[in-house]
């Protein structure tokens, strides 16, 4: 079982409930919450599923890595972005290795539309791991068993920092149930064919329960552990860079193969993220969003990354318009600066037709050398655009009348004060 580092876990309160899945209040209802969960999930069992424990098919630790190609330059899961095109895309251009976006493990077992959505897959999708969210050990295993044939792993979710995982109670705020944690890799370890891996931060309470956090998911039987080098409340404005130091030390302190996620933002950053911190592979998400070949050393033009990605998308007809529309205006991030009405025209596209035109037109303009500053915005949006500019003025002129009225009051005070 999990040992609680000294100084215990601090729990932090949630917002809202969850889809479903027992709640942090829930688990904290009657003592040895966690465990009582996995004993009712044991019991709820598909029958005829024997323990994988001892299995000598199961590959594990250093034996699994190297079975898969020993994996260095990983593309990162990504919500609604690392879907089939995108992994194929950078699977042609230096990743050895993708992860499906996370997929939640009640609505998966719940929900077929959901189910529809979000999981398209093909032969040349490997090697693949398959992470899951969630914090029901029997959703997640049940969730894990339908589709662990497709993917070389299961992996488990510890590391969304996001607003959907407090309010959910998965990802990064799991660490306040480590029992719970301990409970779910140790089930999927024994249970499944493949073998579990987990992706976590670095921890708010500091180097020690990191470190900590790291051996028991060791313990539990997770076979190769993901690192990111910030902690779930350095995002956003409170971004820094990534604790590689901290990083390295979980690195020396476990003896399963480890990846470094966080700050790998250009190709550059590759070679001196793996050296500072002694792991096995690196993975990015950003960097790779705005340059799928990230990892190679010479990579094709971003007009060619966009028309390929687009090839894909037709090809597989499973990316939705948010994914197409986030892909091509990242890659083409640095062109469309100074194109500024083809920007703004990707902003609104919606067909793979639509966007293959603007592509096309950036490479008509890229040899003529021609620029366009200058936003061309369609009726529609220059209607919006004038609503909002006449909402600006109309707020501004009621405050200028609020400034003079409370001056007036200044000088003659307020009406109930002259009598």
């Amino acid at each position: 079982d999990y040992t609680e580092p000294s100084g215990g876990v601090e729990r932090q309160p949630r917002e809202g409930k969850n889809d479903g899945e027992r709640t942090s209040e829930q688990l904290r209802a009657y003592p040895s919450a966690s465990v009582a969960v996995r004993r009712s999930a044991a019991t709820e069992l598909p029958s005829g599923i024997p323990r994988k424990v001892g299995n000598e098919r199961k590959m594990a630790g250093y034996f699994f890595y190297e079975s898969i190609g020993s994996p260095k330059h990983i593309a990162a899961p990504m919500v609604q972005l690392s879907e089939l095109p995108f992994r194929l895309l950078v699977l042609r251009h230096g990743a050895d290795l993708v992860y499906t976006p996370m997929i939640n493990s009640n609505l998966w077992q719940h929900n077929g539309r959901y189910r529809q959505v979000n999981w398209h897959t093909c032969p040349a999708d490997h090697p693949l791991f398959i992470q899951f969210c969630g914090n029901d050990p029997c959703n997640l295993l049940r969730a894990a068993l339908s589709v662990q044939h497709l993917g070389e792993s299961i992996d488990l979710n510890l590391g969304c920092p996001q607003r959907i995982a407090r309010r959910g109670f998965y990802g990064a705020f799991l660490y306040e149930e480590p029992q719970l944690v301990f409970d779910m890799v140790r089930m999927l370890h024994d249970y499944l064919d493949v073998p579990i891996t987990c992706k976590i931060r670095v921890l708010d309470q500091g180097e020690e329960a990191t470190i900590a956090y790291a051996k028991m998911l060791e313990r539990a039987g997770c076979q190769l552990l993901c690192v990111h080098g910030r902690t779930r409340t350095q995002k956003g404005h409170n971004e820094v860079p990534p604790d590689w130091a901290l990083v390295r030390k979980i690195r020396e302190a476990i003896s399963i193969p480890m990846f470094v996620n966080g700050g790998i933002d250009t190709h550059e950053d590759i070679e001196p993220a793996l050296r500072l911190t002694g792991v096995d592979g690196c993975m990015s998400s950003r960097g790779l969003l705005r340059n799928p070949a990230i990892f190679e050393a010479n990579p094709p033009s971003a007009l060619d990354l966009a028309e390929e990605y687009l090839d894909l998308a037709e090809k597989y007809q499973c990316a939705t318009q948010a994914a197409m529309r986030g892909h091509v205006f990242n890659i083409l991030q640095g062109i469309t600066e100074q194109q500024v009405d083809v920007r703004e025209a990707l902003t609104v596209a919606k067909t793979i037709g639509q966007f293959r035109s603007h592509v096309a037109e950036l490479r008509k303009r890229e040899a003529d050398g021609t620029t366009c500053l200058v936003a061309v915005l369609s009726e529609k949006r220059q209607l919006k655009v004038q609503a909002r500019a006449q909402r600006r003025l109309l707020d501004q002129q009621l405050a200028t009348e609020a400034v003079a009225g409370e001056s007036m009051s200044s000088l003659f005070g307020d009406e109930d004060d002259t009598y």
